[in-house]
């Protein structure tokens, strides 16, 4: 997966089929992972709050960054802060 600059806001919210298709199937295997890896753990969250929010910090809310690292981070997120339901 490349990982290259976030397109324009246009292109951003209205991708092409393919491109559809492409983050769908990328997506859907995430998420597969994802499960494996939540069966295999906790049911409670153990997410660091402090560091979440620091994390928070860090980011420009103003400047877009590339969709697969975004869902990538927030399936991560979701793996440790919320109550497993898997």
């Amino acid at each position: 997966m490349t990982h290259n600059s976030p397109p324009d806001a246009v292109a951003a919210l209205f991708p092409s089929a393919s491109d559809r298709n492409r983050v769908e199937n990328w997506l859907t295997g995430e998420l597969q992972r994802a499960l494996l890896r939540i069966q295999a753990g906790p049911v409670t969250p153990t997410i660091d709050m402090a560091a979440f929010r620091a994390e928070l910090d860090t980011y420009d809310f103003g400047k877009p960054r590339p969709l697969e690292e975004m869902l990538r981070w927030t399936i991560e997120r979701m793996e440790h802060g919320i109550v497993q339901m898997a």
